[in-house]
């Protein structure tokens, strides 16, 4: 898959044909996340987006985004800070 720059930085993603927003989220300390993101403009709810993180884990966020995958600018610092970022936006309508 290709993968061009996103919202941020430090993002890369691709769209899919059926509209969901796939990508790759790079960590300060090295450490990544892979992404998969469908809009509430899609889905009929508040949308999700699903973490397949390098340490194994993987976690649900539903809600927080619109209509891309927008992080904070500056870079997150590592997986723990990702998590962080999930919990405290999860079930958040965008």
């Amino acid at each position: 898959m290709h993968l061009e720059a996103a919202y941020n930085s430090y993002v890369q993603r691709a769209i899919l044909d059926d509209g969901t927003e796939a990508g790759v989220i790079h960590m300060r300390d090295g450490s990544s996340s892979r992404y998969w993101f469908r809009s509430h403009h899609r889905t009929g709810d508040m949308g999700g987006t699903w973490f397949a993180m390098s340490d194994g884990t993987r976690s649900y966020m539903a809600g927080w985004f619109c209509c891309e995958v927008q992080l904070p600018d500056d870079q997150l610092a590592s997986l723990d800070a990702l998590k962080k970022f999930v919990r405290e936006h999860h079930g958040i309508a965008p």
